[in-house]
């Protein structure tokens, strides 16, 4: 990988996630913006579909932000924190899902960088 890129983790959300994270980080700019990206996108192709395909629960949509790695740990950090104060079920599994892209993702770099 060249030094001028920098690694993406995706992380598989449902839609009420993405809005947590944003929230919490609503101002610190470059991650409350990916996650408005995925929501406002979600919305709308909710919103273009028919009856038949909508969501029975908006807030169960799932959706993919692609994210630095740098502010995936970030998120892992902050939600970290929430847990050893709150332990709330919704950080808890935002918790496991961003260590989860985590892992994935270095362990794919590291395969890669081997690679080549």
């Amino acid at each position: 990988m060249k030094q001028t890129e920098q690694a993406t983790v995706t992380l598989k959300l449902l839609l009420f996630q993405a809005t947590r994270i944003e929230t919490e980080f609503g101002n610190m700019g470059d991650i409350a913006k990916a996650m408005r990206r995925v929501v406002n996108e979600a919305l709308r192709k909710d919103a273009q579909a028919t009856a038949a395909e909508k969501a029975k629960d908006d807030a169960l949509i799932p959706v993919t932000a692609d994210v630095t790695l740098r502010q995936a740990r970030e998120i892992l950090t902050y939600f970290g924190r929430a847990l050893k104060l709150l332990n709330a079920p919704a950080d808890r599994d935002i918790y496991m899902l961003v260590n989860k892209a985590i892992n994935e993702s270095e362990t794919t770099l590291h395969f890669t960088d081997r690679l080549g």
